[in-house]
């Protein structure tokens, strides 16, 4: 693109708010006039095989027993048993815009459910949350989705995870499976690399109000129980925190970058002395402010956590598609992946937004060490990323359930400080990093006296936190009804049946 690093930014914003205002529900424009708009916008999208053969275009949708859908999305009950009810179908109105009658369509499923962004990779993480939401008798419908490179042979193991033994207290589940490279413009199909992914898993899923979970993710309770949380139900999504990493900022460069864009796209307090002034002002959620405080004024770069995301896309389609053009961007390498593009989107696109207002943790075994002053001191280090709620028990966790979840033993055991003073060889470390995680506890970091701590194990996946009683950190320490439940859940994505 042309011009200053940023001003990409600023157009696109406005034209999508454009796209929104005047051609997404507008029925008064001409076919041609949307096309070309459309074309423009989302050169990602294959719209030409659209135009000469709608059929092609469409996901194949596939259920585990071979049921295949094309052109229609799947319908399902909306409590209860979310029981597969046949297709949804509308016909394909060449008045509206491409988005308008993708949200007619998504209106007559009107469903929720859990889509997951599965490539090969994923295979051995998917089948083991599809194992532990079966043990937590989930009853919402799964989609799978992928670009093609699941093979016959891996959806079947898949579903088998999905569908054998079932009982009443292990029930078998409701599996989909959709293909979404027919919709990808070949020329840009390979830009959704990794977890670009995740952007057609939540916006090309069958369900209005989907909950979008990593394969490495694990529930701790009923995946349904967020569709309750206070966020959602306000503003028609959910977000949590990511972990409050204080040794990584943006630069000054980046940092420039983002405020220009900001005050060219945000209508912050203009009345403000400052610009943290601006935002208390111009942004009316306390939670929003503060985040948005800590990434223009003090640098943060770590804000969200996209390994749980709930959202209702009849509100939020186009905060969805700012998303994926912030991605594709001229500042898209400022943060990793693609976890600050989801509320980036609504900030600059003056939309509501909000947090869980629970700080991201660090869950597993309570290191104890007796501090001189006789009061309480622990530490946890490890590689997993906890959410809890305010009463401080787990929801869920990012990074699987071992206690390391690369095959890194080798170079940390030849190159860690750490891993080579606490082993005598490297099995030692390969043993201890495929064991299970122990849930003892969890700290949340005072990041302003001991952040999150940084120790290059487990492929540099690993931090530590330290909690002192009274003087900094947070620390919920598990009763024992507690971990025996985890301890169940723990024991379920480990196990190899």
């Amino acid at each position: 693109h042309a011009g200053p690093i940023g001003s990409d930014v600023i157009d696109s914003v406005k034209l999508l708010d454009d796209f929104e205002r005047c051609v997404l529900r507008n029925g008064n424009l001409k076919g041609q006039q949307i096309n070309a708009i459309e074309a423009k916008l989302f050169p990602y999208l294959n719209l030409e095989t659209l135009e000469t053969n709608e059929k092609n275009f469409w996901p194949p949708r596939i259920r585990w027993n071979g049921d295949l859908l094309r052109g229609s999305v799947p319908r399902f009950a909306s409590t209860g048993d979310y029981k597969y009810l046949g297709a949804a179908k509308s016909k394909y109105n060449k008045n509206l815009s491409f988005w308008g009658n993708w949200l007619d369509l998504l209106s007559k499923s009107s469903s929720k459910g859990i889509v997951i962004s599965v490539g090969a990779g994923q295979i051995s993480d998917a089948t083991k949350l599809i194992k532990v939401l079966r043990y937590q008798m989930n009853a919402l419908p799964i989609e799978i989705i992928h670009r093609g490179d699941l093979s016959e042979d891996q959806q079947q193991l898949l579903i088998q995870a999905a569908r054998s033994a079932h009982s009443a207290s292990y029930p078998a589940q409701e599996l989909w499976f959709v293909n979404v490279s027919n919709v990808l413009n070949p020329r840009h199909a390979e830009q959704f690399a990794t977890y670009s992914n995740k952007w057609l898993a939540i916006i090309f899923s069958s369900f209005e109000s989907p909950i979008l979970v990593d394969a490495d993710t694990i529930p701790f309770i009923s995946l349904e129980k967020y569709y309750d949380f206070q966020q959602y139900k306000e503003m028609g999504l959910l977000f949590f925190k990511d972990r409050a990493i204080t040794s990584d900022l943006l630069n000054k460069e980046q940092l420039n970058t983002l405020k220009q864009i900001a005050l060219s796209t945000i209508k912050l307090g203009s009345a403000a002395a400052d610009l943290n002034n601006a935002i208390e002002l111009g942004i009316k959620d306390n939670i929003a402010a503060e985040t948005v405080m800590s990434m223009l004024v003090e640098g943060q770069k770590h804000h969200m956590e996209s390994g749980l995301v709930l959202m209702d896309k009849s509100l939020h389609l186009v905060n969805l598609l700012t998303s994926v053009s912030l991605q594709f961007s001229s500042i898209s390498s400022y943060f990793h992946g693609d976890k600050e593009w989801f509320w980036i989107a609504y900030l600059l696109r003056n939309r509501p937004f909000t947090f869980h207002p629970k700080q991201a943790s660090n869950v597993g075994k309570l290191g104890r060490v007796q501090s001189e002053d006789g009061k309480e001191f622990y530490q946890i280090c490890s590689v997993q990323v906890s959410h809890t709620e305010l009463d401080g028990s787990l929801l869920w966790i990012n990074g699987g359930l071992k206690t390391c979840k690369k095959n890194s033993w080798t170079s940390d055991y030849a190159s860690n400080k750490r891993s080579s003073s606490m082993f005598n060889n490297e099995e030692e470390v390969r043993n201890y990093y495929q064991s299970p995680v122990s849930l003892e506890g969890a700290i949340i970091p005072s990041v302003d006296k001991a952040p999150w701590i940084y120790t290059g194990e487990c492929a540099m996946f690993s931090y530590c936190t330290l909690y002192k009683e009274g003087e900094y950190g947070e620390l919920s320490k598990f009763s024992e009804p507690q971990r025996e439940a985890y301890e169940e859940v723990v024991k379920i994505w480990n196990s190899d049946s």
